[in-house]
């Protein structure tokens, strides 16, 4: 999953579990108030109970049952009733109403019936004994109570309604971000024609339409370029072509100069050699800029003419074309097919092994191929005199060289290296150099899919 799917799916989740948590807390402070009230509503009425048996015992003592009932009549419009009984039968009372309990209470107890606190205990008085019993409503607490219940009810309903547009937002704005993401994941597979979605409204849609904005300008600059670097491309090949003609023909002079001189001349001899020299290395750079522009033309998804051929024997043919007498050349090649151009790549490494025996100086070199995951790498090195650490990041840049003069006297072009990049990158792969007792340049290559 992705980072932002999580943020969106840990939005609504925790907004769910916010509301959940407050409606569980508002229940359960409820509950303790609800504990806490009938807890001191009981204390109350016990305290209380104990001051009317206080005031009532001497009464009882007497039987004045009138003065009795006189005293109870105080309570009639109170929230508190007060009633004495004996036995079954009622001595006195303010508008009492009968609990369940009707059982004479032998020792004092408390207990709730339907929204009232009753407090019952004994009275003895001479040798009558008497029950007292003291009752008050908790209506109005209850009625506040189930008022608050339904609030949590009404909260929760609206926290529930809240969570489903939250997640029903966060399911939009999850289809609008992959449909720009796949809009513009396409621009940048090369796609430039791919349309921008633009959602009606929500915080999507101002960077969307800077996203549409952005694309539109972008493909007018890539159009631009490709239009600038086709027309470098066939500028370059043109001029080399035109170079070419005449440099054939300064050649075919220089040749037949050099069969027509009779007497020996040492000047002439030694301007014909400079001509033949500077002309060769002329044709040399004709012919490696006229393979470059043509690699550079072809595009990854040119794959046409491409085959699979086995990476081994093209390699063992490179070295043949390279071989040295004075050289040795160490190989370990696992047998691997691909699919590409079979003679560029033989170019490039025949190009890496022509550099190795050229500038490394090293009598030993190293040629390795196996697969390493799904790419097939292509070691090649040397134990000679390296190269620098600070040309290696410009190593494969055109017409770079790490020594100018010592390339220019072995006919180095300085694009070698350069068309050694781009038809391993026509092939989809990488090239990279490590300069450490000696160079190593590694290919890779992806393997048959």
């Amino acid at each position: 999953m992705k980072k932002r799917d999580r943020i969106l799916l840990l939005s609504v989740f925790l907004t769910a579990l916010i509301i959940t948590l407050l409606t569980i807390l508002a229940k359960f402070q409820l509950e303790q108030f609800k504990k806490a009230y009938f807890a001191e509503e009981k204390q109350e009425i016990v305290m209380l109970a104990k001051q009317v048996s206080w005031a009532v015992k001497p009464v009882l003592g007497s039987r004045n049952y009138k003065e009795l009932q006189e005293y109870c009549s105080l309570f009639k419009n109170s929230d508190t009733s007060i009633t004495v009984k004996k036995g079954d039968k009622i001595i006195a009372d303010s508008s009492y109403k009968e609990p369940v309990k009707n059982s004479d209470a032998e020792d004092a107890e408390t207990f709730i019936i339907s929204q009232t606190v009753y407090h019952s205990m004994p009275i003895k008085a001479g040798t009558e004994t008497y029950t007292l019993t003291i009752s008050t409503t908790v209506q109005d607490i209850s009625k506040t109570i189930a008022k608050a219940k339904k609030i949590i009810i009404f909260s929760i309903i609206i926290g529930i309604f809240i969570v489903i547009i939250l997640s029903l937002y966060v399911f939009n704005m999850y289809k609008s971000f992959n449909q720009l993401q796949n809009s513009t994941v396409k621009i940048s597979e090369g796609d430039l024609d791919t349309e921008i979605f633009i959602p009606r409204a929500g915080i999507l849609y101002e960077l969307a339409c800077a996203v549409k904005k952005m694309s539109r300008r972008l493909k007018l600059q890539i159009i631009e370029m490709r239009r600038l670097e086709n027309f470098r491309s066939d500028f370059i090949a043109s001029i080399s072509h035109e170079i070419k003609t005449p440099l054939t023909g300064i050649l075919s002079a220089v040749e037949i100069l050099e069969e027509q001189i009779q007497e020996e001349n040492p000047a002439v001899t030694k301007c014909l050699t400079i001509l033949n020299k500077q002309s060769q290395r002329l044709n040399s750079l004709v012919q490696d800029i006229l393979s470059l522009s043509e690699i550079e033309k072809r595009k990854l998804s040119d794959r046409k003419d491409f085959k699979i051929f086995n990476l081994a024997s093209t390699i063992k043919s490179s070295i043949l074309m390279c071989t040295v007498s004075d050289i040795k050349i160490n190989t370990k090649l696992e047998d691997i097919e691909i699919c590409g151009d079979s003679s560029l790549i033989e170019r490039a490494l025949i190009n890496l092994i022509m550099n190795a025996i050229k500038y490394s100086k090293s009598e030993t070199i190293d040629i390795s191929l196996e697969k390493k995951e799904n790419f097939a790498e292509i070691r090649i090195r040397d134990y000679g005199i390296g190269i620098p650490q600070e040309h290696l990041p410009r190593l494969f840049e055109h017409f770079y060289r790490v020594d100018k003069a010592r390339s220019r006297d072995m006919g180095g072009t300085g694009l070698g290296l350069a068309i050694v990049k781009n038809i391993i990158k026509l092939h989809n792969g990488s090239v990279s150099v490590v300069s450490e007792n000696g160079c190593e340049f590694i290919i890779r290559l992806p393997l048959l899919t």
